[in-house]
């Protein structure tokens, strides 16, 4: 399902400097081939520049997570390593070899795979503790990558804008002595700033935010996966997790240990 507010967001925005656009008179006017060229084809040369194509194509990939609400809850989270617990506490760590078989399919999150598969290897704490903060912090830097991708075709869009700003004055001067072809190098050289400055204001800054808070979100459910995995790592008890997770979590969004428990047994 989509995310309303980013497609609000990036819609209002746009459709707000459309509508200027079409009330000023020609929408024509703002179409310029030679600067569009200028503008995106400037930013994403530069920008495979400073980056790995992989890393690129990566951060292109990611933009889907902005627009999607399909991201699991920290609660969820909670409640999935308590379960995790108690099938360990109850049924010892083959239990979760069986458990693992038949939710796998359901199982997207690959750290909570990893977390079950080193418990049921019977790793140590230690072991444990490396393997798994190896793993957040490979998440980490991928996601940080992902906006450091738009945040920097932010920064070349406006650059790429002046340079055809640049160009069209260029232009420009070269025809003062023919009036005809003062208007089209004008326009050049005002729409490669509007492109550059558009694109970075209303485009790849919002997204490299919203990536930025979609990466906050999903170190939370990491972080609690971490908590139980060095819980079944310990033979810790689901209180002691509970205590230790439920930080993790804001305020206004945690439950309390009964209604944790109360739902597990309902599952």
């Amino acid at each position: 399902s989509m995310d309303i507010a980013s497609l609000i967001g990036m819609g209002a925005g746009t459709l707000m400097v459309l509508l200027a656009i079409i009330s000023g008179g020609n929408p024509g006017d703002y179409v310029n081939g030679q600067g569009i060229m200028i503008v995106l084809g400037g930013t994403v040369a530069a920008t495979l520049l400073n980056f790995r194509l992989k890393d690129v194509i990566r951060a292109y990939k990611s933009v889907a997570r902005v627009f999607s609400t399909e991201r699991e809850k920290p609660i969820d989270t909670l409640i999935e390593v308590l379960k995790l617990n108690d099938i360990v506490r109850k049924n010892g760590r083959l239990a979760l070899d069986k458990y693992m078989k038949e939710s796998n399919n359901m199982m997207k999150n690959r750290i909570m795979r990893k977390a079950i598969q080193l418990s049921i290897d019977n790793l140590s704490e230690e072991d444990t503790v490396i393997a798994l903060r190896t793993e957040i912090d490979s998440v980490k830097i991928r996601d940080t990558i992902n906006q450091e991708v738009f945040k920097r075709m932010a920064i070349y869009a406006p650059s790429m804008g002046m340079i055809g700003t640049l160009i069209g004055l260029v232009e420009m001067l070269g025809s003062m002595s023919n009036p005809a072809e003062l208007g089209p190098a004008m326009a050049l050289a005002l729409l490669t700033t509007f492109y550059g400055a558009f694109l970075a204001t209303l485009i790849f800054l919002p997204i490299a935010g919203k990536l930025r808070v979609v990466m906050l979100e999903s170190i939370v459910n990491l972080e609690i996966i971490y908590e139980g995995a060095t819980s079944l790592a310990t033979g810790g008890s689901m209180m002691v997790l509970y205590e230790r997770a439920i930080s993790y979590i804001p305020v206004g969004h945690r439950i309390s240990y009964d209604d944790l428990k109360a739902r597990l047994d309902d599952q």
